[in-house]
């Protein structure tokens, strides 16, 4: 999908990879990494791809990194969600209408 665009993918800061060097879907090409941070840079995504040495494409591998990844995204839906709130508190501003008679539009 990122070598179809031509902007970063405005939602996402920074995409974090991380690759065992040791990994047969590598070696034998199945996985493509580099080609995914390419895409990346002529669109001007952020990518970070951690090339993690003597790891292959076990479970000791993703129980390695895994609280990294959990760390990662949850400071992204942190901020998301501190945005969300904020724009919420904005359209509940009543102080403009306090004190005002209310009008039932419904008729």
């Amino acid at each position: 999908l990122l070598s179809e665009r031509s902007t970063p993918i405005a939602e996402f800061d920074d995409i974090l990879i991380d690759q065992g060097d040791a990994d047969n879907f590598l070696t034998e090409k199945q996985l493509l990494p580099e080609n995914l941070v390419e895409a990346a840079g002529r669109c001007g995504q952020r990518v970070t791809l951690r090339m993690q040495k003597g790891y292959d494409h076990s479970y000791f591998f993703i129980a390695s990194f895994i609280e990294d990844h959990v760390s990662f995204h949850g400071k992204r839906l942190q901020k998301r969600s501190a945005q969300i709130l904020a724009s919420k508190a904005a359209a509940n501003d009543f102080a403009s209408t306090a004190g005002k008679p209310i009008t039932c539009q419904a008729m």
